[in-house]
Parts: C-alpha cells; structure tokens; sequence
C-alpha cells in the first residue's frame, strides 16, 4: 500500500465499541460478574462480623482470602493427635477425617483408647498400643458429633451422639463396645453426664433437623435417667441450635450450662442458658 494513500485514524468516541452487541454482551457480562464477585466479598465479611463483633477478625478474613495451601487442594486436612515433649505440643499421629468433630478419652481395665467423632466417615475407637494410636472399632457409620461416658454396677457404657439419625448407647463387653440402647430422635450434638445423690443422669443436646436448605433449630433437648438398667428420658427443655453442654457443681448445688447457636430463623443470635439441676 502506498503510504500517500493511506487515511488518518482519528480517535473514537469513548463508547465506540459498544456499537458492537458481542462487545456490549461481554460488557454486561463482566459488570454482573464483578458485581456478584464484591457482593461475595461484602457478605463474608458482614458474616465474620456478625458472629465475632471483632476488627481483627476481619484482618483475618482478608489474610485467609489472600493465602493458599497448595498440600490441601485434594484432600481434607486429618485430625491431628500432640505430644507434650516438655515444652510444648508437637505433632505426633495423623487421624484419617473428613468432617471431624470430637475426641474422648476413655480408659478402660488401664488401657487408654480415643473415640473419634465424624461426619462424613464413621465415627472410631482408636487404642493405643505402646507407641501409637490403631484403629480399634467403628463407634457408628455416619454423622457422628460427641460421646459420654459411664459406668454403673461395673459395666461401662459409650453414649454416641448423632446429628442425623438415632443417637446410640454401647456397652463394654469386656473387648469392645456392642449396641444397647437406641436413643430416637435425630439431631444430636452433646453429652454431658450428671450424678445427683445416687441417681445418674444424661444430658443430651440436640442441634437441628432437617436440610441446610431447610433446617429446623428449636427442638427440645433430653434429661434421661438411668432405670432399670437404661435410660429413660425424664424431662425435655427447648434448645435453639444447641452445641454444648457442661456440668459443674458449687457446693451442694449442681448447674449445667447449654449454648446455644441458631434462633428459628437461623440467625446467629441466641444465648447460652445456665440451669440448676435439682434431679
């Protein structure tokens, strides 16, 4: 082309391209997803101050946004078991999980094991061998949350509780622990174990029903009673997305606190109730 022939290109206006429908398709496109992008952003961080009323927690937000863990990409992270080595904890044994919730120590004829609660995989007794923890039995296949236990007229019993089916109490049987009781109902979160003169009892605390869709939170939690050789429910008080219970006693006095997490309407904003246990 001769260079004599060619015309001067004058600037266009600042909107000139979308006289093109794909330019002005791909512009709208990017606006709703820019949009959605920074609404993500805003409802994390209206969420994390929803639930801690704290700046730094925020910060946090920010750094866990900006950080990744390349190792963790394909798999969950196992639940971790720490030794003491005089200073402080080091790692000592990986736990398989996927949704882990909860440990407990039970010691049974000097032999130490550790119940293992999770959601996704079965919940598992691990015994401890002299120099590490091995798999010794499956407590229950799913949805596990907690444990309690106890021991009457020489027997000991695992209560096992489960978020999305009957909760289960195992006994001792001298090698491992077998079914006993089904405790009904789904939902359940925690134990807790109360003795009161010569009776004992068990707290239960339920969390919710029903799907993440739709979740049910008010439900009433359980009091059972051991009789005649099982647990017989004595009481119900009402829990709103009930997470913990403790139980500690002041002079002659017995109070046992409930946490709370979800109102009705699945709000994180409900309060932990205290209660005086008379039995």
């Amino acid at each position: 082309m001769d260079r004599s022939n060619r015309q001067a290109r004058t600037p266009g206006s600042t909107f000139a391209a979308l006289a093109s429908r794909n330019y002005r398709l791909y512009w709208l496109g990017l606006v709703c997803y820019v949009l959605g992008h920074r609404a993500e952003y805003v409802t994390f961080a209206w969420m994390v101050w929803e639930l801690t009323r704290e700046p730094i927690f925020l910060g946090y937000l920010g750094l866990a946004q900006g950080v990744s863990l390349p190792q963790y990409q394909d798999r969950n992270r196992a639940s971790l078991i720490f030794e003491w080595d005089g200073t402080r904890f080091e790692p000592f044994q990986e736990i398989p999980s996927q949704w882990a919730y909860n440990w407990h120590h039970i010691q049974l004829a000097g032999q130490h094991y550790l119940a293992h609660a999770d959601n996704r995989d079965p919940s598992r007794l691990y015994r401890w061998d002299g120099a590490r923890f091995v798999e010794h039995q499956t407590l229950v296949e799913t949805e596990g949350r907690a444990f309690a236990e106890f021991t009457v007229d020489g027997d000991t019993y695992l209560a096992c509780a489960v978020l999305g089916g009957d909760s289960q109490l195992l006994r001792w049987n001298g090698q491992r622990f077998v079914p006993y009781q089904v405790l009904p109902g789904a939902g359940g979160r925690e134990f807790a174990v109360v003795h009161s003169g010569e009776h004992l009892y068990l707290v239960r605390v339920n969390f919710l029903t029903g799907t993440r869709e739709n979740p049910t939170t008010s439900l009433d939690s359980l009091v059972y009673q051991w009789i005649d050789g099982k647990l017989e429910v004595v009481e119900r008080f009402p829990t709103s997305g009930g997470t913990d219970v403790a139980v500690y006693p002041d002079g002659a006095e017995t109070f046992v606190a409930v946490s709370n997490s979800l109102t009705a309407d699945v709000k994180f904003s409900t309060e932990t109730v205290v209660y005086s246990f008379t039995g």
